[in-house]
């Protein structure tokens, strides 16, 4: 069987339907954060925190104030999305969007 191997680059990193994914960490990285859009797995308890964002904009800014930079999902329209997320800090995470949009984020 063969193995695949991407290489992250720029902080992105795409996995095709029906890939695994396998996150490995070496000594002279800080952190890898890794966004899947999806339907959600069973178990686990549901999300820390769920923010609304009844006005679009294409920035949210999720204050969730849990101390720690948490999976962040992000649906609109009822719909599982990909957007660009950041953490500015421990207690608040930044949605980035390409056009003004509204719906919910989801962190884990």
């Amino acid at each position: 069987m063969s193995q695949l191997v991407r290489t992250v680059t720029d902080r992105r990193v795409v996995v095709e339907a029906g890939e695994q994914l396998k996150v490995v960490r070496t000594s002279t990285e800080r952190r890898v954060a890794v966004a899947l859009a999806g339907i959600r797995g069973p178990g686990g308890s549901g999300p820390s925190y769920i923010h609304t964002q009844a006005v679009a904009q294409s920035s949210w800014t999720v204050v969730h104030n849990l101390g720690r930079h948490p999976l962040v999902d992000v649906e609109v329209s009822n719909e599982a999305v990909q957007a660009r997320v950041t953490y500015p800090n421990n207690t608040s995470a930044l949605v980035e969007f390409t056009s003004p949009q509204i719906g919910k984020a989801y962190c884990y």
